[in-house]
């Protein structure tokens, strides 16, 4: 059981669920593009010395959620006074990365300073891949940018873990993809990006694919709790 603290304050325990098609096909090619990078001299070391995953889990990019933007928060300059504002205006649709270089810096020496070791970084459209250009917004991290900013967690002690979340109910990063699911072309995008991403990671330990609220539930609570009018 492998325990992992994350910054919404809750505990969750890692779980392998028995699922089916696409599922099933996102986990084989994750596992498949991480263990192809594995050199036979590193799959013989002795394994590390089991401890507590201390984490939390940042959002590079924040589309996710919702393909357009309250009427509201529409005004780029809009200015939120609550933390509840901040949220929403976060959620909604962004052809820019909304990434503030300061925060970001602060809460990885904080994060290093308490004793966490683990970074889970929910990429999204916010990175420049080389696959699939058409996929990133503007002013996203180039490749040289991201492996950059994994070696400084690296060296402050924090693994950087990918995240890339290919659930229906969050997947507004992946464009016209999104509306492809299932089909040949939805497929070679994904593998084309786990791949990709294993690699600018450095086959890393644990990849997240997201897809824990992939559920009834979700949906219908996500399509009637926002109104676009």
């Amino acid at each position: 059981m492998i325990l992992i603290q994350f910054n919404r304050l809750r505990i969750f325990k890692l779980k392998t669920f028995i699922v089916a098609d696409r599922r099933d096909f996102l986990k084989q090619v994750t596992v498949a593009s991480m263990a192809s990078s594995i050199p036979s001299v590193l799959s013989a070391q002795t394994k590390p010395e089991k401890k507590m995953i201390w984490a939390n889990l940042l959002h590079l990019s924040f589309n996710m959620w919702e393909d357009t933007v309250l009427l509201k928060y529409r005004d780029e300059n809009y200015h939120c006074n609550t933390c509840e504002e901040a949220m929403d205006w976060a959620h909604g649709y962004r052809t820019s990365l909304t990434f503030d270089e300061p925060t970001w810096n602060a809460m990885l020496q904080e994060m290093a300073k308490v004793g966490m070791n683990m970074v889970v970084i929910d990429l999204g459209d916010a990175i420049q891949y080389e696959s699939h250009p058409e996929i990133s917004v503007k002013n996203a991290w180039t490749p040289g940018k991201l492996k950059a900013e994994l070696a400084k967690m690296r060296k402050l002690g924090l693994e950087p873990i990918p995240k890339l979340n290919f659930s229906t109910t969050h997947d507004t990063w992946l464009g016209k993809y999104s509306r492809m699911v299932s089909t040949d072309i939805y497929y070679d995008v994904c593998r084309d990006l786990i791949k990709e991403v294993c690699a600018l990671f450095d086959n890393p330990r644990f990849f997240h694919l997201g897809m824990d609220e992939e559920k009834a539930r979700n949906q219908i609570g996500n399509a009637i709790k926002k109104y676009y009018f």
